[in-house]
């Protein structure tokens, strides 16, 4: 999946989920009807970025909270967040959970990718 594959994908995503919560708080329950298009976006993420990149979708989707909630205090020390192994911030955008799900790859096979001769048995 490329860069703004991923981009259309979740700024879609998002939008969805947007209209979604604004619903509910007018007293309108959507969330059955869009289960269908939910599962099918994790499908695709699951398939592009594995179940690893699916854990760190679902992550910055419902528990950051697309990126809006905040990762310091009022004093701007760190309270909570992703963070790689020598302590920088990692997934706090679209672009920086992009380019963690490009490091958990699992199918490296793409039209982009010119080590790859041939497509993977299914």
């Amino acid at each position: 999946m490329t860069h703004e594959q991923f981009l259309r994908l979740a700024l879609s995503y998002q939008k969805q989920r947007l209209m979604i919560d604004n619903a509910y708080k007018a007293g309108v329950n959507l969330i059955d009807f869009c289960d269908d298009y939910e599962a099918c976006i994790e499908v695709l993420i699951e398939d592009a970025f594995g179940n690893a990149g699916l854990g760190w979708w679902n992550w910055y989707c419902h528990d950051a909270k697309f990126g809006t909630k905040s990762y310091t205090d009022d004093h701007g020390q760190p309270t909570w967040g992703a963070h790689d192994a020598e302590g920088n911030p990692i997934c706090y955008s679209w672009d920086t959970l992009f380019d963690e799900l490009q490091k958990n790859q699992p199918n490296q096979h793409h039209e982009n990718n010119p080590t790859c001769t041939e497509r993977p048995h299914v």
